[in-house]
């Protein structure tokens, strides 16, 4: 699974029966709702875990800051779908990491590397 912000989109298109790639896709006609669904639930969790504004979140995803504003109140103000984004939101901190594993061993490497002079302090 990738990390960070694609491994939440990669992670919900999976949950919404579609790919990564069709939820990132800007194309401008009438997108099936299982896809607009996605988009919606993807721009909903990624502002809240990643606090993204609406422009990042626009150019994610090939659509106008407004679009996705629309997309996160469209969310909000829906019973059902904000429990699903919810239940997205806590299954994606557990599942998707921020970062590659491989970034914190390296940067344990560096660390033991470095050592620190207590005498001269």
């Amino acid at each position: 699974m990738n990390k960070g912000p694609m491994g939440v989109i990669q992670y919900v298109a999976e949950f919404c029966g579609c790919d990564a790639k069709t939820l990132m896709r800007r194309r401008r006609r009438r997108a099936p709702r299982s896809i607009s669904r996605g988009r919606s639930l993807s721009a909903w969790v990624l502002r809240r875990r990643y606090h993204m504004g609406y422009a990042e979140l626009g150019e994610l995803f090939g659509r106008d800051w407004t679009t996705i504003i629309s997309a996160v109140r469209k969310v909000d103000g829906d019973d059902e779908m904000r429990k699903v984004a919810m239940t997205l939101f806590e299954a994606t901190n557990k599942l998707v990491p921020d970062h590659d594993p491989a970034d914190w061993e390296v940067a344990d490497e560096r660390s033991e590397d470095t050592e620190v002079d207590t005498e001269s302090a």
